[in-house]
């Protein structure tokens, strides 16, 4: 039997974070964390080992999303999705330089992440 993929969610709104995690566990994944900043998602997704982290770019912290996924990225190779209520020019070219699985653009549809991570092999 597959374990569900794990999540670490990363987004400073607390509201959209809880209906985020709820979201997801009512899909079967698994919620290993809740963060709010780019700093606390770097702690997290060395300690936590998530299956994917879904991200928000503007966050609390002096990292927003794109600076985190970068040192994330540099240590590991867990995949981000990043996620935005903000969809400008400059938020969509910074997120195809991270090489994301997907942007989505809030308000986030389970449907949408349920499409793209369908590809990720479950953990065994």
């Amino acid at each position: 039997m597959t374990k569900p993929l794990r999540f670490l969610v990363v987004e400073d709104e607390i509201l959209i974070a809880m209906g985020l995690e709820l979201e997801l566990k009512k899909a079967g994944f698994a919620v290993c964390k809740r963060v709010t900043s780019g700093e606390e998602a770097i702690i997290a997704a060395v300690q936590e080992h998530p299956d994917v982290i879904l991200m928000d770019i503007r966050l609390a912290g002096t990292l927003d999303g794109f600076k985190a996924a970068q040192q994330i990225q540099s240590v590991s190779s867990i995949p981000i999705l990043f996620m935005t209520g903000y969809p400008d020019k400059e938020v969509i070219e910074g997120a195809q330089q991270q090489q994301p699985l997907r942007l989505l653009f809030k308000p986030i549809r389970i449907q949408d992440i349920q499409s793209v991570v369908a590809s990720i092999p479950h953990a065994e």
